[in-house]
Order: structure tokens, then sequence, then C-alpha cells
């Protein structure tokens, strides 16, 4: 059965404990989505397809029930069912507003923004942007939009959309008090989790990681998401260098949420078409190639033998080009159109068509 896994608690690790800070009780539970949904539903977990309430008291999330239908519902944490929201047909990118009585979610034309009331009522569309793939909504009802090349902006009372220069290239991962957003590349090289002021443009630097999800605790430790794990490190006081290396907190999860007041939601690993790289050895042995996991397809190796391109499904019919280094199993994202697939090399290994 598709579950979602909960864990009611502020996140933690026992080898990054203060020993001052008070130990909370973990409550653990499953939500079953086809007892919730009806026979035959699945979860769709292509990106911020989980959201949970700031208070822990609510889940939003993604669905496709029995007959196909794909739309938003809502479980209240203290009550058996989920109910659907009306006309969140083919929606994605959900996130809820800071009080959780709206959430907000990206419309099935992938380029517009819209919020409905939890408690009933229509929809209704705040603003048009790039390609959109998932959205934070701030205490001052500033709403940034990540998108397939940068961030945009707009009201939570709508009246349009913009984009920000200064974020071309960056994804949000979270809204930080004061103001400040925690970011990280989509185009570079070498994949960094920074702090970012807009009012100053201040940035600073925490750890050098590719992440398509992050969270920064109040306890000053950092979490973030790459290939099905989630990881976690301690910081310095103040958000400085990073204190002991990074530890793995969950493996096998395909898709996650966090409220401020330490609900973690994920969904785990289903292996729906999930697959992996692996060299074959002259005896027939599959050895898997570290730092890859996901709907993966058509890996070309380079010519020096030392990068691998593949593509990867990150959404509904939606695939780009992946890089990955064989030497360090870092890997870096190529393509952010969500129509690129069956990567070629070129001979000196400097393209790739």
């Amino acid at each position: 059965a598709v579950v979602l896994a909960g864990v009611a608690s502020l996140v933690t690790w026992a080898s990054l404990r203060p020993p001052p800070t008070p130990t909370r009780e973990v409550t653990r539970f499953t939500i079953d989505i086809a007892r919730e949904v009806g026979a035959g539903a699945e979860l769709l977990p292509w990106g911020e397809s989980l959201a949970v309430a700031p208070d822990g008291s609510r889940l939003a999330y993604l669905a496709r029930d029995g007959q196909g239908s794909r739309r938003v519902y809502l479980r209240e944490l203290d009550q058996f069912g989920s109910r659907p929201l009306p006309e969140t047909d083919g929606s994605h990118s959900l996130f809820f507003s800071p009080d959780g009585r709206t959430l907000g979610f990206g419309g099935p034309d992938m380029t517009s923004t819209w919020r409905v009331p939890v408690a009933g009522g229509p929809p209704s569309e705040l603003g048009q942007t790039d390609r959109s793939v998932s959205a934070f909504w701030g205490m001052d009802g500033r709403i940034f939009v990540n998108t397939r090349h940068g961030v945009w902006v707009l009201s939570a009372s709508g009246g349009g959309a913009e984009a920000l220069p200064s974020l071309r290239g960056k994804q949000v991962h979270q809204i930080l008090p004061g103001g400040e957003l925690l970011i990280s590349d989509r185009m570079s090289h070498d994949d960094t989790i920074e702090i970012v002021s807009l009012e100053s443009e201040e940035r600073r630097s925490l750890i050098q990681a590719q992440a398509n999800w992050a969270r920064l605790l109040p306890t000053g430790r950092l979490i973030w998401a790459t290939g099905g794990a989630l990881l976690g490190v301690g910081l310095a006081s103040g958000g400085g260098a990073p204190v002991g290396d990074p530890v793995l907190l969950l493996d096998g999860v395909e898709e996650q949420a966090l409220s401020d007041n330490g609900t973690l939601v994920y969904a785990p690993s289903q292996g729906r078409g999930d697959n992996e790289i692996v060299w074959v050895d002259r005896a027939g042995r599959a050895i898997p190639v570290p730092g890859v996991r996901g709907r993966v397809a058509a890996p070309r190796l380079s010519p020096d033998g030392r990068r691998v391109a593949y593509a990867i499904q990150d959404g509904p019919a939606s695939w780009d080009i992946w890089i990955l280094a064989l030497d360090r199993a870092t890997r870096r994202r190529l393509t952010f159109n969500g129509r690129s697939a069956w990567p070629v090399w070129s001979p000196d290994g400097a393209w790739i068509a």
C-alpha cells in the first residue's frame, strides 16, 4: 500500500543533540492512501506534493484516485479520513499560509499560482509566473515561487508577479525569521546551500551540497534531501560553518514536508518505476552507481569514462538531463525545461546533444 509516514516531534539526531536540550517524546504514525482516498489510489510524489501546516495540525497531499482523477486531499491529523479540495484537479506544488488556514498550489497550466481556504470555498488565482515547481508563503504576505530558471515573487492578495533578477538560477527552500531566504543553486556546477538577504543582498554560505529540499531548524541544524536520502548537520552558533560530518537521518524518502513545530511527514520510496544505474562486470554482477535514484532513463557514459549523463523524471511528463561525476559521486542538473531526454555526448566530452 502507498503510505505516508509521520514523525510528530522536532527533527533531531542523537550525535548532534546538545545535552541541555530537553528530549521530546516522538510519536510516529502512517496514513494509508488507499484507505483514505479509495481502492486504487496512489500518492503522486512529484515535487512539493506534500505540505504540512506550520502548526502541524493538518496535511495536504496530491493523489490520483482509482478513476485516474488527480487532485489535492486534506487530512486533519487529529481526525480520521481525508477529504478532497474542490477545483484542485491537476494541481501541483502545495504550500500553506503562515496561519495554516489557506492552501496555495500551482495550477494545471504549470504557470499559475492559486490559493484556496481549507475550511471551504472556491480557489482564486494569484498570478502567473514562469513554469513553477514550488512556492513558499511569508509572514509579510509575499509568496516566493521557484521556477525552472529562478525565483518570482507575488502577493498573497493577488495583483501579478515579478521575477527577482538577483535570484536567477536559484531556488528558495525556506523563508527564515526576519525575511532572509534559505536558497541553493539550480544551475551551478557546485551546489551550495546559503542564506541571502534580499534587502542587503548579503549572502552566507552554509554547506556545499546538492539539495532538492532543505530546511534550517530553530536549533541551528540544517537538514536537506538528496537522492532519496534525508541528511543533517549541526551549524556553529549564528548559522556558521558545519560542525562535524553530515548524518543520514532517513533513507528511501521520496517526498517530505516539515512544519514549524517539528512534524515531519514523508512518503517512503515505493519503487514505482524507480531504478538505478549499475556497472556490470564480465561475470554479470551488477554494481550500483552511487548518487542516482529515481525514475532514471537513457544513461550515457562520457568518452573519458568519468561522467554519466542521464534523464530523470521529476514530474508528470517532465524529464531533464543530469550529469554524474563518477569519481566524486556528485551530480548536477544540465537542463531545466522539462522536455529533455536521451543525452548524447560529443566526441571530446565537452557538449551534450
